[in-house]
């Protein structure tokens, strides 16, 4: 690399004496006076730019490799002759550098400088202000900036934001320079504003995500009240509130905080609470192999997307910039994107982008296994992976078996088929899809969203217009499916009430068009709101979250209360209704907890061969209907009275308890339930008598 004159290049940061500067403060530059003509002002600039501005002649690489120069237009002879005697920086090697280039991409920044060119200049992220430490380096500019990820307390959305860094940041960016040789930072904005407007220090990352875990492990550790504990830095009320609730909901906690035996089993898994609840669910389905699954599902989560965009071959170190969510979107849009689906598409599942990781990842992992580590590299560069994303999460992947196993989740036998089970293929709609999706919404349940209906959407059409906001750059010009969150109330934060967010460009659910959603975040982008790591739910699914649902103290009249062999319970309907949008879900079934109202349908169901199958033999018999029983207007019949009277005084309204009084009186209710046989037919109880089953 040229050695430049550091005395020309001094700013307002250097420690020398501002004598030693080829321009001194008594130096007197005038442009554009008010006694100068314009053309007069031309040749004071000119002649400035002669004089102090350093020269940046570009060579051009000949076939012969000789090199040629290339004379500037408009020049003087005097600044010619100058720019024989300076070759300036000469060629530059622009190299680009992020967290998702490929290695072999990132590598290039530590070779040597190409042949033909004279420095390299890299064009980084703020990956080179920590992570690594690039030899060599002499001059570091830096912007101020960085685009980091911001989490929206109240409303649960992430947003990334191009904002200032801090003092300690820009220190640290300062000290990437003259690691190895003598070197110098240029900062592009004032002393003024890097004293009076920088904070310090970032901000601490307990301050600007959820403290869900936090709360977990110290509920676990005995520790009830959170707020007074004597934290480093401690989070806000709002925080320890919304992370309470969050608990309460996934099943973690009771009303009342105290942990339940769901929660101490997530408190010992070492992630994210919403994971550690999808682990358990998974552990319970009763589907084989499916906590086998989970744990991939787990591993894929707990890492950024490792797909890659499809770029052309010749660029596609060079253009992959995973946040451009709305430029890959309007690139779909208009055709510019090659015709030939990425690679990575065989591994999308049409029910759940969560599955499609999963897939990937268990691809990976077969691949590994037979080829070796050394290869891994060649089955991401195949399918457009990022390596190291990849590994990361084999490496997740196998510490949550050996954490799973050491708690008891996970059997021996189950260990021993890990390795053949991951060859298996997650088929849509069996029942190890059902039951990983089941436990996704176990996970997330809070974090559902409905397809949005056309009403809804007219509905703030019109409301956005009264406000005043253009719709053409929100929601008209995509065709992306639009959902609506079930928490999303404007009144804390979050988005409008009937405003949309839109399924993720990415997403493999586009196809499916799923009335119901969970999904892992939701990303607001300069023009939109995105729901990311989409699963399709059944309605059905939503029930078992019972603190989210209205109205399950409304017992429907119709359809009737009835007796539920399979639970051995009575049992009635509600119409619960789902979030402050109150959507309706399918009928719960609910037990009835009250005598007086379980007896009848007890009775009805036992007189037609409900509870014991020798009854059904006889129904035919009855000189009137059983379900007279669970009518009101039949309450006033005497055999009526006097059957549902012996249950009453012996409380049965189960099998089990009327299993037990048949075995200390083996003639309990005969009386009463010959009485409702016709004349001539009570032979016929006596021939089904005893025949319990």
């Amino acid at each position: 690399m040229n050695d430049f004159n550091e005395d020309t290049f001094k700013d307002d940061f250097d420690d020398d004496d501002d004598d030693r500067s080829d321009i001194s403060e008594e130096d007197e530059v005038v442009v554009m006076g008010d006694a100068l003509t314009e053309e007069e002002t031309k040749i004071a600039e000119a002649d400035w730019a002669r004089k102090y501005a350093p020269t940046a002649n570009f060579k051009v690489i000949t076939d012969d490799n000789t090199d040629g120069k290339k004379k500037e237009e408009g020049g003087t002879d005097e600044s010619n002759n100058r720019e024989n005697d300076d070759d300036g920086p000469g060629p530059l090697n622009v190299l680009p550098l992020y967290a998702m280039l490929p290695p072999q991409a990132q590598a290039r920044v530590f070779a040597k400088t190409p042949k033909g060119y004279k420095r390299n200049v890299i064009v980084s992220t703020n990956v080179a202000e920590t992570s690594l430490t690039i030899p060599g380096v002499r001059y570091v500019v830096d912007a101020g900036r960085q685009k980091e990820r911001k989490y929206e307390k109240t409303s649960g959305m992430s947003r990334f934001e191009v904002g200032w860094i801090s003092k300690a940041s820009a220190e640290q960016r300062a000290g990437r320079a003259g690691r190895t040789a003598p070197g110098h930072c240029y900062r592009l904005f004032s002393s003024s504003h890097y004293v009076n407007d920088l904070n310090e220090f970032a901000a601490p990352a307990i301050t600007t995500a959820p403290v869900d875990g936090v709360v977990l492990s110290m509920r676990y550790l005995g520790i009830d009240k959170v707020l007074n504990f004597p934290f480093i830095t401690p989070p806000d009320f709002e925080q320890v509130r919304l992370a309470t609730r969050t608990l309460e909901i996934l099943g973690a906690t009771n009303q009342i905080g105290e942990l339940s035996d769901i929660g101490r089993g997530m408190a010992q898994i070492p992630v994210s609470p919403r994971q550690a609840r999808m682990l358990i669910a998974a552990s319970v389905s009763g589907v084989k192999n499916c906590l086998i699954y989970a744990i991939a599902v787990c591993a894929g989560l707990g890492m950024d997307s490792p797909f890659l965009k499809h770029v052309e071959a010749n660029d596609s170190e060079d253009r992959n910039d995973r946040n451009d969510d709305d430029d890959e979107e309007k690139e779909m849009k208009e055709g510019k994107k090659s015709n030939a689906p990425p690679p990575h598409v065989k591994f999308h599942h049409v029910n759940s982008d969560a599955l499609t990781v999963a897939q990937c990842l268990l691809a990976y992992n077969q691949f590994v296994e037979a080829n070796g580590p050394s290869k891994a590299h060649v089955f991401c560069q195949e399918n457009r992976l990022h390596e190291r994303t990849m590994r990361e999460m084999s490496d997740l992947r196998k510490q949550l078996f050996r954490v799973l196993s050491r708690i008891g989740l996970i059997e021996e036998d189950e260990v021993a088929e890990k390795v053949s089970v991951s060859k298996i293929v997650i088929k849509p709609n069996s029942d190890l899809d059902k039951a990983l999706r089941k436990a996704l919404c176990c996970g997330w349940i809070d974090q559902v969203a409905r397809r949005s209906k056309q009403k809804e959407l007219e509905q703030y059409a019109r409301d956005a217009e009264i406000r005043g906001e253009n719709l053409d750059s929100m929601s008209r010009s995509t065709k992306a499916l639009r959902y609506k969150p079930a928490f999303d109330s404007s009144s804390n934060g979050g988005l409008d009430d009937n405003r949309p967010v839109f399924l993720h460009p990415s997403s493999a659910l586009h196809k499916t068009a799923s009335e119901f959603i969970v999904y892992n975040d939701l990303i607001q982008t300069q023009k939109r709101p995105y729901v990311v790591g989409a699963t399709t739910v059944e309605p059905s699914w939503l029930l078992q979250s019972e603190c989210l649902l209205e109205g399950m103290d409304r017992v429907l009249d119709d359809p009737i209360p009835r007796y539920a062999p399979n639970r051995d319970q009575v049992v009635c309907w509600v119409a619960p209704r789902f979030g402050p949008h109150l959507w309706e879900l399918p009928l719960k079934a609910m037990n009835v907890t009250e005598l007086e109202k379980a007896v009848g349908p007890f009775a009805t169901a036992l007189l037609l061969g409900n509870v014991f199958q020798c009854f059904a033999e006889i129904k035919d018999k009855y000189a009137a209907k059983p379900i007279l029983c669970s009518r009101i207007e039949g309450r006033s019949q005497p055999r009526v009275q006097n059957l549902l009277y012996e249950l009453k005084k012996k409380g049965v309204c189960t099998k089990e308890k009327l299993a037990r009084e048949l075995a200390r009186n083996r003639d309990y209710l005969r009386k009463e339930i010959s009485a409702w046989l016709k004349a001539g037919k009570t032979h016929t109880l006596d021939n089904i008598w005893g025949r319990w089953k």
